[in-house]
């Protein structure tokens, strides 16, 4: 696994399991103070977890449902 070290955010568009599409603004900042950890990317990952700008929580998608993603910084 890898760790990452990720700094800026990102527009991240992916399906949700209810098959419709999602586009939001989210970042890895604050993960390792959140969740006492560094984050690691394993080849088992199903999910990814990043912090939604705009409702200020914790989110996840399926890797599998990932479109696209682009660094906003």
């Amino acid at each position: 696994s890898r760790s990452i070290r990720q700094h800026g955010h990102a527009m991240i568009a992916f399906h949700k399991q209810d098959g419709t599409s999602c586009l939001e603004q989210g970042t890895l900042v604050g993960y390792e103070k959140f969740f006492h950890r560094i984050y690691r990317i394993t080849q088992e990952q199903e999910s990814i977890v990043y912090w939604n700008m705009e409702q200020h929580a914790w989110r996840r998608f399926m890797i599998e449902n990932l479109l696209e993603w682009k660094a906003t910084v």
